[in-house]
């Protein structure tokens, strides 16, 4: 699938109040600049446009972020209704999110609990950038929890890697 082309949208679900798509890695999910950027708001509204809501910004009401490089399950919300009851998921954490990566080296523990605190990096030319309590520059750190379990190890382009399902029990900006 090219993320670039507006036809690669890819739907998992759609009903009355949600469509759920499957988010391309390295692909915005809106943009307001002027340049021609891929973005998944481009996808939805060539594929959907009788979906898209002028009273938004983006033409769409996200129910969730994902970042630029991960892929997977994002939802949007259909109408203003539907996006409140999502919001209020999120934000009394009733919704449970997991990932699975692919990490470089073999993981030695099966299962583990990852406990860092997270903050912005304060550093110069590092302002868009997270880091872990303790590190220089890092302002504001909060607690952060995150489940992981190994689920196999191999070999990828013929250096150890490992491939993990992350369960972040926090929601910390750029935790995982």
């Amino acid at each position: 699938m090219d993320a670039g082309r507006t036809e690669s949208l890819s739907v998992v679900y759609q009903s009355r109040d949600f469509l759920v798509v499957n988010k391309h890695w390295d692909l915005r999910i809106d943009s307001r600049m002027w340049r021609e950027t891929p973005t998944l708001q481009k996808q939805l509204r060539h594929r959907f446009p009788e979906l898209a809501d002028p009273d938004t910004c983006y033409g769409f009401r996200f129910c969730h972020q994902l970042d630029f490089s991960t892929s997977g399950a994002l939802c949007v919300a259909l109408n203003k209704a539907a996006a409140g009851r999502a919001y209020k998921c999120f934000k009394e954490r009733r919704v449970t999110k997991a990932y699975l990566a692919l990490v470089r080296g073999h993981v030695r523990e099966n299962q583990m609990t990852i406990s860092y605190a997270i903050g912005r990096n304060s550093t110069e030319g590092r302002a868009h950038t997270m880091c872990i309590e303790g590190t220089q520059g890092c302002e504001n750190p909060k607690p952060s929890l995150t489940e992981l379990e190994v689920l196999e190890h191999g070999l990828y382009a013929g250096a150890p890697v490992s491939k993990v399902l992350l369960r972040p029990l926090t929601g910390r900006t750029h935790q995982l």
